[in-house]
């Protein structure tokens, strides 16, 4: 970091801030999803693309203002111009819509998914762009990992729970919120699919941590 906008001592302490709240908005990315719903409804969606909008923002302005070097910019152009090629698909198939009829500009029947998706697809790669840094170190991916590890826990633990309880706690989640629209529910998550595949994605990061653990010890 070199000599920026504000004396050394103002500028470490703001790059300090901005740096810790990314890293504070990393984790919520993280760990909220699964505990908000498992991150289906449309509210939970909103709040974590709004949080990933702002952990974006605050890294560019980490590049910008505090000089800090992207991580490994080279590598990354050419995956990038091509997923952007992609995103542009897509926005044209939002914005040619029924147009999909015509055979000949391409369009989308669903309209609103189509730009949903959009959003979603924008959000997750700003979120894969500004986390690198952040998981530069061993010791970080360690520690998200073993968080992950315990939230997982905790929710296998939550969906035991509920299935063995009384009959009038199966119908709110955290004693909070009324899901009994569902109809089903496990934990925190209003789809039994979505539960699995959170299972098998956390699974797989725990296991791939304990393998490195026990070749290097």
């Amino acid at each position: 970091m070199s000599d920026g906008f504000l004396p050394a001592s103002l500028q470490k302490r703001a790059f300090w801030f901005v740096h810790s709240l990314r890293g504070s908005f990393f984790l919520l990315i993280v760990l909220l999803p699964p505990l908000f719903f498992g991150g289906t409804v449309r509210s939970s969606g909103f709040l974590i693309q709004t949080l990933i909008l702002l952990g974006a923002a605050l890294y560019v302005i980490q590049l910008v203002f505090f000089e800090v070097e992207a991580v490994h910019p080279d590598r990354m152009r050419k995956p990038l111009i091509l997923f952007s090629f992609f995103l542009l698909y897509v926005a044209v198939q939002w914005l040619g819509n029924g147009l999909v009829f015509s055979k000949i500009f391409p369009g989308s029947i669903a309209v609103f998914k189509t730009r949903d998706y959009l959003i979603q697809l924008i959000c997750y790669v700003l979120f894969f762009i500004s986390s690198l840094d952040l998981l530069a170190s061993r010791k970080r991916i360690e520690f998200v990992t073993i968080l992950i590890g315990l939230q997982t826990i905790f929710l296998m633990a939550l969906g035991y729970y509920q299935q063995n309880s009384h009959p009038q706690k199966l119908s709110k989640l955290y004693g909070v919120f009324d899901l009994s629209q569902y109809g089903t529910f496990f934990s925190s998550f209003t789809n039994p699919n979505h539960y699995g595949g959170y299972l098998l994605l956390a699974t797989l990061l725990f296991l791939a941590w304990i393998s490195y653990y026990l070749a290097t010890v």
